[in-house]
C-alpha cells in the first residue's frame, strides 16, 4: 500500500517536471529554470557555509630528489 502511494506521488512530480520542461521555449526560459532550481537546491542544503580565509600551515618534513614532503 505504501509503495503504491509513493509511486503515485512520484508519478505526479515526474509529470509536473515533464510539463515544465516541455514549456521551455527559449534559452531565457531555460536559464530562468536553472536559476530557480539552483536556488531551491541551495535552500534545501541550508545555504552555503560562511566563507573564511584559508590559513595554510605547512611545515617542511623532508625533501627528496625533485620533491618535498610537507606535514
Amino acid at each position: 500500500m505504501l509503495y503504491t502511494w509513493l509511486q503515485g506521488e512520484c508519478t505526479k512530480e515526474f509529470d509536473a517536471r515533464a510539463r515544465a520542461v516541455a514549456a521551455l521555449k527559449t534559452p531565457e526560459d531555460v536559464m530562468k529554470r536553472q536559476e530557480t532550481l539552483r536556488a531551491k537546491f541551495v535552500e534545501a542544503i541550508g545555504g552555503y557555509p560562511e566563507r573564511t580565509p584559508l590559513k595554510r600551515e605547512g611545515r617542511r618534513h623532508g625533501e627528496g630528489d625533485g620533491f618535498r614532503v610537507e606535514k
